[in-house]
This record gives C-alpha cells, structure tokens and sequence, in this order.
C-alpha cells in the first residue's frame, strides 16, 4: 500500500497510520521545541485539537490564518514558522488554497508545506509540477476518500 501511494503521490517515501490523527501527531513530532505552525482558519478539529492541547507541552506555537488568501497566509509566517498546513479541500467547510502558491510562499520562508487531503483522491489532485517536493508533506484519508465499504482501496488503471 505504502508503495502504491507513493508512486500515486510522485513521493519519494510514503508511510501508513493507522487513523488521520495518528498521521497528524507524527508529522507535527517532527517539529522541535521553538518551532511554530501556520494553520487554515477552517482546519481539522482533530488537528487543531492535537495543536491546541499537545503542542504547547512541546514549545511549538501556532497560528490561525485564512490561507485561502495566499497574501495573509504570506503576511503570517514568523521566523520560526516550520510547518504551513494546508487542507484542500478543508475539512470541513470545503475551502479551497491554491497549494501551488502557499507551498511556495512556505518554501520560500524556509517551511514545508504540509498537504492533508481528505476528500479528493490523487487521480483528482496530484502536486504542482512546480511543488519544490523536498519542501511539502501530503496526507491523505483512505477512510474518507479512498476507501469502498471500509476496506477495498481503489485503483483506476489508465
């Protein structure tokens, strides 16, 4: 499976949870105690929750912005910013962030973006050609998206 999205997601590494929250948590122990994440305004109460009440045990701060609007998501990042997470679309009011040119306004600041997708399946949604892939992170839900009856994932042959 891990192999199969990643050859979905052009990546070069691709690793399975067992739950989103489970891939959330490990993509934010990524970060070191200092570190600061820029957050959609609409995003994941899971993540926001992970955010609220675990991070600051961690000395990473966060802050809320509506990064539909690439200028304030632009205007938000700190020094220390590491992450910019994204979800397109969110979850759950269906937002929809150019990823293209948050993920680089977040490379450009040294950070990488981090792409939680829940509702549109990589046939749909694959990463900008022009994505710096060393600086981005994609997340995606086989439960919400991908899945048929809870446990078929399904393949289109082109």
């Amino acid at each position: 499976m891990e192999s199969g999205f990643c050859a979905l997601e052009q990546g070069e590494v691709s690793v399975a949870f067992a739950s989103g929250c489970a891939a959330i948590t490990a993509v934010l122990r990524t970060l070191k105690p200092g570190d600061h994440v820029l957050v959609p305004a609409d995003v994941f109460q899971g993540t926001i929750r992970i955010l609220r009440e675990v991070l600051p045990k961690w000395q990473v701060s966060y802050s809320v912005v509506d990064v539909t609007d690439a200028n304030a998501a632009c205007v938000a990042i700190q020094p220390n910013t590491r992450l910019v997470w994204l979800e397109t679309l969110s979850n759950p009011m269906l937002n929809v962030t150019d990823v293209a040119a948050v993920s680089e306004i977040a490379h450009t600041h040294g950070a990488i973006s981090v792409v939680d997708n829940t509702f549109v399946t990589p046939e749909f949604q694959q990463p900008p050609a022009q994505e710096p892939t060393s600086s981005c992170m994609r997340a995606r839900s086989t439960s919400a998206a991908m899945e048929m009856s809870s446990e078929v994932l399904l393949w289109r042959n082109k």
